[in-house]
């Protein structure tokens, strides 16, 4: 009777809760977890269809650059489609996206973008676009889209909008005129806690959750037309990449950012209205970096 009651008490890997599956699958690296996942349905099911496939990333990097550049249009094309097909059929839930935008995508963005969107993008907690290199004419028109959809993923936390044309100075010379405050298009989300951004997007913000930032500060000015000021409440990191377009006349720009923790200014920022106005804001700072030497055309001020 007694054996008889140890056996039917017997405790299997199969009697073990998800959550524990899962305790157990975060000591194993993701090619083991992987390989897991073949083992059964069951493991299958809570690794790639729950809320733990946010362990993984899925990366779209479609590399082309060694066909004859006469077909790469064509050749992307096909290949996105064989892409897109493989998605839809999947009934993985991706949390995860880091694409990578060739520069075949750019001219037609919108048709791509609408076989990604909303098919892929309903449950992602973090989404990462990056340009290896893009016209920033391309930048403007691709903006609007992007914003409209970003408002639809009421699960995202990370937001990233980056491209390498940044690093080349070149660059900023073919900035069209029409690129002004003017056109600015407001990236709006309820649910974005942390937004990493290169100059060249023409945006202001209205994400009242975010608690870090990387990128221009203008992107953090007032949105054009706003009746309330913006609210940045739970705002404590910023990393400044840029700062040209902000002087003394907008010393108050950090009124709204008073419960700053941590700033990183990774520009040849003018220092001396910005050095006054975290002084005379920012009194929770802790942590104040500057990549360039400090150099102030009156101290006493």
């Amino acid at each position: 009777m007694s054996e008889m009651l140890s056996l039917a008490c017997e405790t299997t890997i199969d009697s073990l809760p998800d959550e524990v599956l899962c305790m157990i699958f975060d000591h194993l690296s993701v090619g083991s977890v992987k390989t897991a996942s073949l083992a059964c349905r069951r493991w299958h099911d809570i690794i790639f269809l729950s809320s733990y496939s946010k362990r993984f990333i899925l990366v779209i990097d479609i590399n082309i650059s060694y066909w004859k550049e006469q077909k790469g249009d064509l050749l992307y094309g096909s290949l996105w489609w064989e892409l897109w097909k493989t998605m839809k059929r999947s009934q993985r839930c991706y949390r995860n996206i880091r694409w990578y935008m060739k520069e075949y995508i750019n001219k037609d963005f919108t048709s791509y973008w609408k076989l990604f969107h909303p098919q892929c993008t309903e449950n992602l907690s973090s989404l990462e676009l990056h340009w290896p290199w893009v016209l920033y004419s391309d930048i403007q028109r691709l903006t609007p889209v992007l914003a409209a959809s970003i408002t639809q993923m009421t699960n995202l936390r990370f937001l990233s909008l980056t491209h390498g044309s940044s690093n080349d100075p070149l660059m900023h010379n073919f900035i069209p005129s029409s690129m002004t405050s003017n056109h600015e298009t407001v990236l709006r989300s309820y649910s974005v806690q942390h937004l990493k951004i290169s100059d060249g997007f023409i945006v202001t913000l209205d994400m009242p959750a975010i608690r870090s930032f990387e990128g221009p500060l203008c992107v953090l000015a007032q949105p054009r037309g706003s009746v309330q000021p913006a609210g940045y409440a739970h705002l404590k990191n910023v990393a400044l990449t840029d700062g040209s377009e902000l002087t003394a006349e907008n010393k108050s720009f950090f009124q709204r950012f008073g419960n700053l923790v941590k700033i990183e200014c990774f520009s040849d920022i003018d220092l001396d209205w910005l050095f006054s106005a975290i002084c005379d804001t920012c009194s929770g700072l802790k942590e104040l970096h500057f990549e360039y030497d400090i150099s102030f055309d009156d101290p006493a001020t």
